[in-house]
């Protein structure tokens, strides 16, 4: 986050940052309601597995993300 021409690269990760760098301090969250409602009305999720996977890292190496080297 120090350098400039870097920072906007990892901006996203950082949430919260405070002068004395002590912990930071996390929301937590609870989806299950919302999961079992939606299970409820037939909305189901698979187990991602091995072919999910490639089939995401296609997707997104098509829109190349990680990049080509070219630059």
């Amino acid at each position: 986050m120090n350098d400039p021409a870097r920072s906007g690269f990892v901006s996203g990760l950082v949430t919260y940052s405070n002068s004395d760098a002590r912990l930071h301090e996390y929301i937590q969250t609870d989806n299950s309601f919302t999961v079992k409602a939606l299970y409820r009305l037939g909305y189901k999720w698979p187990v991602t597995d091995g072919a999910y996977m490639l089939r995401m890292i296609g997707a997104l190496d098509s829109l190349n993300y990680f990049g080509r080297g070219d630059d």
